[in-house]
């Protein structure tokens, strides 16, 4: 695996086409919608598989997500809480960004699949299993304390940041309508719990600036090279 250097002590970043995995020396404060460890307050280690090609293996990974994922743990020698998301694309697309400022230091990952786009209360997208799993899924790691209410907040400002870069993309449903996001998106908010207090992260505040900066550069790319890959398979 090839490590990606982004900028935050103590943490790092490791990347090949399955999977990418991104490791922290001391636990993480962490919020998400992860297919695993959803429920986790405290975790150290955070990894992205891509759903496996053969159609058997495939079929355990989207029927046993949780058991699919953690296996890829073991192989990795995790043996800690995991935070884990699945995706079908490559992760060798995975697009990476850090912004800094005075003393705040964010992180944004993203993979991003265009397949099932939603908007939600105007048409319900259901995934049956026959096409490839096209999520966009996110993980925001901020070198900071934040406060639960901060959160929170990230989870929405990052998930503002995502539709931004899809309206002026110009992404939209089979039905015609602005795409917000992928029926299954995921997102992980992460924090290193040093440094600097933050109570609120929205757009009036440095760090939620931050966010909102590294959110949309990383979404935005990632449908550009969605889009390229589209017209150029």
């Amino acid at each position: 695996m090839r490590e990606i250097n982004i900028g935050i002590e103590g943490v790092s970043l490791k990347v090949d086409s399955e999977t990418f995995w991104l490791a922290s020396e001391v636990p993480l404060h962490v919020i998400s919608s992860s297919v695993v460890g959803g429920d986790l307050e405290e975790a150290s280690h955070i990894l992205s598989v891509r759903v496996p090609a053969d159609p058997e293996q495939r079929e355990y990974a989207l029927r046993r997500p949780r058991a699919f994922v953690r296996d890829r743990a073991k192989v990795l020698g995790i043996n800690g809480p995991v935070v884990g998301l699945i995706t079908g694309l490559d992760h060798d697309r995975l697009q990476v960004a850090t912004y800094a400022e005075g003393e705040f230091k964010v992180a944004a990952l993203a993979t991003v699949g265009l397949s099932h786009l939603s908007a939600p209360g105007r048409h319900q997208v259901v995934y049956t299993g026959e096409a490839e799993v096209g999520t966009i899924n996110q993980v925001i790691l901020i070198d900071a304390r934040l406060a639960p209410t901060a959160a929170v907040r990230t989870a929405t400002l990052a998930t503002e940041a995502k539709t931004l870069a899809l309206f002026e993309a110009g992404i939209k449903t089979e039905g015609g309508s602005p795409a917000t996001g992928t029926s299954m998106d995921t997102i992980v908010v992460a924090s290193t719990g040093r440094g600097l207090f933050s109570r609120y992260a929205g757009t009036a505040t440095l760090v939620g600036h931050l966010i909102g900066q590294a959110v949309f550069d990383t979404v935005a790319e990632g449908i550009r090279l969605e889009q390229d890959t589209s017209l150029n398979p």
